[in-house]
This record gives structure tokens, sequence and C-alpha cells, in this order.
């Protein structure tokens, strides 16, 4: 699916990204991953983090994953953002949300596999699917974005829902 990296550098910038590349890795531990191309201008903040948060999009976010991919703004400018654990930028609204540490950094091939160990998973209601189908489009040019309600969140447990994630209902 259509997802949006986010993390805070050293220096306290928000740095947020487009990847349609994410997928589960593993649940005992909890691990996910995603692909980060070589070139990217985000590729040594993101390898170099210790924390990161994936948002995977709902079917009405086409506007914000267009907004996240477009090159040279403010990706955050005037954006209402969240405060998540380590101080990472969580966008409010979403499909899916995991806050992640980084678990490491593996070549492959123009691309970095990015393997995050997740701390925490937050879930709304919703439909993926039409981001997914767009995912084409955003690696195009033409990127997704925007709105969900009723979230439940989630953190390591082994029975009823992510193994190792802490849960909080909502």
């Amino acid at each position: 699916g259509v997802t949006i990296i986010t993390m805070t550098d050293p220096g306290g910038q928000r740095i947020g990204m487009t990847a349609n590349s994410f997928s589960s890795l593993s649940l005992d531990p909890p691990l996910v991953l995603w692909n980060l191309a070589c070139t990217s201008v985000n590729h040594r903040a993101f390898c170099g983090t210790r924390h990161f948060a994936v948002h995977v999009l709902d079917s009405r976010q086409t506007a914000l994953a267009r907004h996240f991919a477009t090159k040279d703004i403010d990706r955050f400018g005037e954006l209402a953002t969240e405060a998540g654990l380590y101080g990472l930028p969580l966008l409010p609204d979403y499909h899916a949300r995991f806050q992640c540490e980084n678990a490491g950094c593996y070549e492959g091939g123009d691309h970095t596999i990015i393997v995050g160990r997740v701390l925490c998973f937050d879930e709304h209601p919703g439909d993926p699917g039409a981001v997914v189908q767009e995912a084409h489009d955003v690696g195009a040019g033409h990127q997704p974005g925007a709105e969900a309600s009723g979230r439940r969140e989630h953190r390591p447990q082994h029975r009823g829902g992510v193994a190792g994630v802490r849960s909080r209902g909502r």
C-alpha cells in the first residue's frame, strides 16, 4: 500500500516522504520493512535515524500522498501533527500507523531496505484499497491523501493484535 514515512532528525527538523513499498516482515518480534531509493535526498536521514513512523493511507488520502511526494516543498508546512514516541511527527489521519525503532538498513540493489521494530500500532476504520490502486500513479508523479476517524491503538502483545506491540484501545 501507499504510506507516508516520518521522522525527526537530530536537529529537530521533521522529515516525511511518500513510499509505496511497505510490508510486514515478522510477528514475533513485530517487524515491518519498506524500501528507499539510494538516490533519495532523504536516504541519509532515514538510514541514520533511530526511530520513524509509517502511516498507511486510506482510500480518501490521495492528496496527502501527493503532497508528501512533491519535491522541494516544506511537506509539513501548516499540516497539524501529533507528537509520538521519541518526538516522532505523527499525522492524525491514516488507515494504520506504526511507530518503529530502526532495526537495520540493508542494501537491495538501487534501494535500501529499512526494517523497523514496531513499538506502537494504531488503526482507523477505512478502506486502504483505492490508495493501493493508486500506488502506480504515485511513482509516476501523481501522488495520494485525506482523512479518517475513530482510531484504535495496539502495542506489543501476543494474543489479540500484533505480537509484541503495545496496545491501547480508543
